[in-house]
């Protein structure tokens, strides 16, 4: 898949956590755990990303670091897409959260990627980012792996850990065709 692509993507799917969330409005730290949750778990189950993000290993969990800086730094290709809201949450803090400027795209997305997308905003929709966060950073998962066993903050999250901290027969299987999904994309590349 393209970088613009996998972009485009990424984008698409924050517009749809976006759209299913409009009653609990979901601000920064929920929309990355939900798009690092729709990765992971794809990952997991068929061998690649849905959105091709490479997450990072900060302090309060996974983030799509890219996204992130596009985002803070109020970039054009964020601009374009995305209204940027801050609302004042109490306690002196601002929640921050986009508006799509477009309609959500589900021909991006394969039905497995859907079906993730779909099950993620059902089973976290009275979540907060917070709580999100703290599940992220539970012992068996990536970012623990990387912040803490490698002791790397800050570090990139290789995918692979999804599938390394249980290492079954089927997760052998994934890293197999996962390893041949690189390959391929590396020789289509060139």
């Amino acid at each position: 898949m393209s970088p613009k692509k996998q972009k485009e993507k990424a984008y698409h799917a924050l517009a749809y956590f976006l759209k299913e969330e409009e009653v609990l409005l979901p601000y920064k730290t929920k929309l990355f755990k939900l798009l690092y949750y729709l990765d992971f778990l794809h990952f997991e189950k068929y061998g690649r990303s849905a959105t091709g993000l490479q997450y990072f290993a900060w302090e309060n969990g996974p983030v799509p670091r890219d996204i992130w800086h596009k985002w803070t730094c109020r970039d054009p290709e964020i601009l374009d897409r995305f209204q940027i809201k801050n609302d004042q949450l109490g306690g002196g803090k601002i929640g921050h959260t986009l508006r799509p400027k477009f309609d959500f795209d589900g021909d991006l997305f394969s039905q497995s990627e859907l079906e993730i997308m779909k099950a993620l905003a059902r089973k976290h929709f009275r979540h907060t980012g917070r709580e999100m966060s703290e599940r992220s950073h539970l012992e068996a998962q990536p970012w623990h792996e990387v912040r803490v066993v490698q002791d790397d903050p800050d570090g990139p999250i290789d995918y692979e850990l999804t599938l390394l901290r249980k290492l079954s027969e089927r997760d052998k299987e994934i890293l197999e065709l996962s390893r041949f999904n690189k390959a391929m994309q590396n020789q289509l590349s060139r």
